[in-house]
């Protein structure tokens, strides 16, 4: 009873996990098929159960180096991609690659030993990533296209984004811009002004002002 008890605890415990389980054998067979990874790669556990891995969700230029990897743990006990969070590409029943995200981990039980891998879909987080990189260089565009001098502030009162001409006008590096505060760009006799406008900004939206701007 207790021996039921663990493996119902065990398989209740994986079938909940985020992440889609996948366990094979020192041969490459697949043992274990959670309810995730049917989701994710569209294969029945009973269609994948004793079949081999890289028959399923492995694409075809990497299963060659899976194969390798396997024989080269089986002599070293050593493996460069064991143990650690890789990103790397997978493919579905239907045929069609997406990313995952990886971490397989070698598990011995007395004379028994088998690897598991946890993989999570990350198609959905690689296109937001390219959907923000996408529209910061459209507004990289819009605002190096400003004839004038732009810069943005956060709440910490530290320059966030500006434009090319900002660094051409005031004769400072990136790697400055990004440590300065708006009242160190103006003359000394300006900046008690410029720092109240800016909390002005703050706290009413806008501001206007006059000053002397300072460059390098």
């Amino acid at each position: 009873q207790a021996v039921i008890a663990s493996e119902e605890t065990k398989r209740l415990i994986m079938h909940s996990a985020l992440d889609a389980i996948i366990c094979i054998d020192r041969e490459g067979m697949v043992t274990v098929w959670t309810p995730q990874a049917e989701r994710i790669f569209g294969w029945k556990e009973k269609e994948v159960l004793g079949r081999q891995l890289t028959e399923t969700i492995i694409p075809e230029r990497y299963r060659e180096q899976h194969r390798q990897g396997m024989k080269h743990y089986m002599v070293t006990g050593e493996g460069p991609i064991l143990n650690r969070t890789i990103e790397i590409s997978a493919v579905n029943k239907k045929g069609d690659e997406f990313a995952i995200e990886l971490s397989i981990t070698p598990i011995r039980q007395g004379e028994t030993e088998f690897f598991c891998a946890f993989i999570r879909d990350i198609t959905e987080r690689k296109e937001a990533a390219a959907k923000i990189v996408k529209e910061k260089e459209l507004s990289d565009t819009a605002i190096n296209s400003l004839p004038g001098i732009f810069y943005m502030v956060d709440i910490d009162r530290k320059i966030l984004r500006w434009n090319k001409n900002f660094e051409t006008v005031s004769g400072y590096s990136r790697e400055e811009i990004a440590d300065m505060t708006p009242a160190l760009l103006f003359a000394e006799e300006d900046r008690l002004m410029v720092r109240q406008k800016v909390e002005e900004i703050f706290k009413k939206g806008s501001a206007e002002l006059e000053a002397r701007f300072l460059t390098k």
